[in-house]
């Protein structure tokens, strides 16, 4: 049975967020469960409630494509480069999943999820946010 108090769906795209302390409270309290969303899925600063994980200050981004050098991100800062992975990114990533499992905690990863306009004008996949100009 996968029990958890909720997920913490930005513990990977904020660097301001201490995912070890995080996991170790699940454990502390016999919770096996979390779930992250990789970078696809990415909301407005405090959007929904305030302090909103999935809603990091545009300074705490940290997603798997990294920076051009072309500024005009919707919500600050360059735009994104879909054809660069940002490998510091991948570090977390294995980081945080390898704590979790020696926590006993599994760890859903959600590549993608319906999103609306508003959340839509904030991603990496939005033309106006990427060098590309791909959708």
């Amino acid at each position: 049975m996968l029990i958890t108090s909720g997920e913490h769906c930005g513990a990977i795209i904020n660097k301001g967020f201490d995912y070890t302390a995080y996991l170790d409270t699940l454990a502390m309290y016999g919770l096996n469960y979390t779930r992250i969303y990789p970078g696809e899925m990415i909301e407005s600063f405090d959007r929904w409630i305030k302090g909103n994980m999935l809603g990091v200050p545009t300074a705490d981004l940290f997603l798997p494509w990294t920076r051009s050098n072309v500024k005009g991100y919707t919500q600050g800062g360059n735009k994104f480069d879909l054809d660069q992975w940002n490998e510091v990114f991948f570090i977390r990533l294995n980081d945080f999943i390898s704590k979790a499992k020696k926590r006993g905690i599994v760890v859903e990863i959600c590549f993608f999820d319906g999103v609306d306009q508003i959340a839509f004008d904030i991603s990496p996949f939005n033309v106006k946010n990427n060098i590309q100009g791909i959708y």
